[in-house]
C-alpha cells in the first residue's frame, strides 16, 4: 500500500449538506478546508489540537480569496460556533469547535452499528419518503393539492437553475419554511415568490427582495366613440387654423432672398 505523506483530514459525508458547503460561497468552503487542514493535529508546546496562529494574508494566498472573503467567511464560521478567534500580535489564533468529535475515526460508525443503535435507543429513525418524494415528518403528504403544486414547481426551478435539491437539503428547506409560517396558504405565497424569482431559498414575506421599483399596473381606456373622434378632429382643425399664421417667414427669406433694408 502506498504511503501518503503529510498526514490526512477527516471528512463526514453529511458535509456536502451543510450549510458552508451548500448555501455559501464556493471560497468560504475552500477556506474551512485549509483552517481544518493548517491546525494542530495533535498537541504542542504552543497550541493545543484543533488550534493554531493564523494570518489572513496565509489564508488568503493558499485558497485565494480576497480579504473580504475571509472576514464574511470567518465571522460566519464564529456565528455558527464552528470556530473560535483570539486576536494575537501579527495575527490571531483560531481554535475549530469539536475538533476531537470530527476529527476521530471512532466518531464515525459503520452502517450497521447506527442502524443497531437506532432500533435499540428509539432515536432518530431513518427518513421515510412518501410517492411525492417528500418527508412524511413534516406531514407534507397531508397538505393541500395547491401546496404540493407550488413545492413542485419549487423543486422543478431548482433543477432548472443547476441547483437541484438533495434529501437532505429538501427536509432542511421545508424545515425553515414551517418555521417562517404556520399558515399553509402563506406557506404557498412563499414557495411561489421564490420560484418566480429564482431564488434558491424561502424568506418570510416581509423580509423578502424588494424589487427597485414595480411597475405601474396599465389600465387600459375604453376605445373613443364616431362622435368623440369628430369632436377631436374638428379642434385640432381649430388649432391649426388659429396658430398657422403666427409661425410663417417673411417672403423675401422663404423665397430665398434678404428683407429689403428700410
Amino acid at each position: 500500500m502506498t504511503k501518503i505523506n503529510g498526514g490526512a483530514t477527516l471528512w463526514a459525508r453529511q458535509t456536502i449538506d451543510s450549510d458552508i458547503f451548500y448555501n455559501k460561497p464556493d471560497k468560504w468552503f475552500k477556506i474551512w478546508f485549509y483552517l481544518i487542514n493548517e491546525v494542530n493535529h495533535k498537541d504542542n508546546k504552543q497550541f493545543k489540537r484543533g488550534s493554531c496562529f493564523m494570518k489572513y494574508d496565509w489564508i488568503m494566498g493558499k485558497t485565494r480569496a480576497t480579504k473580504n472573503q475571509v472576514k464574511h467567511c470567518i465571522e460566519f464560521l464564529k456565528k455558527d460556533k464552528m470556530l473560535a478567534t483570539q486576536k494575537a500580535t501579527r495575527g490571531f489564533i483560531v481554535k475549530v469547535n469539536k475538533y476531537n468529535d470530527y476529527q476521530t475515526l471512532d466518531s464515525y460508525k459503520k452502517p450497521q452499528e447506527k442502524e443497531s443503535k437506532r432500533n435499540t435507543e428509539g432515536t432518530q429513525k431513518p427518513h421515510s419518503l412518501n410517492k411525492y418524494g417528500k418527508y412524511d415528518k413534516y406531514v407534507i403528504k397531508e397538505k393541500s393539492a395547491i401546496f404540493l403544486k407550488a413545492w413542485k414547481d419549487f423543486k422543478e426551478m431548482r433543477r432548472k437553475i443547476k441547483k437541484p435539491m438533495t434529501d437532505k437539503a429538501e427536509e432542511m428547506l421545508l424545515n425553515k419554511l414551517s418555521k417562517l409560517s404556520d399558515d399553509v396558504k402563506e406557506q404557498i405565497t412563499i414557495l411561489n415568490e421564490s420560484t418566480m424569482n429564482d431564488w434558491k431559498s424561502v424568506y418570510p414575506l416581509k423580509d423578502r427582495p424588494q424589487n427597485s421599483e414595480a411597475p405601474q399596473k396599465y389600465i387600459s381606456k375604453p376605445a373613443m366613440t364616431a362622435d368623440q373622434i369628430k369632436i377631436n378632429q374638428r379642434r385640432a382643425k381649430e388649432l391649426v387654423n388659429k396658430f398657422s399664421g403666427k409661425f410663417s417667414m417673411p417672403d423675401s427669406i422663404s423665397k430665398g432672398g434678404k428683407e429689403s433694408e428700410k
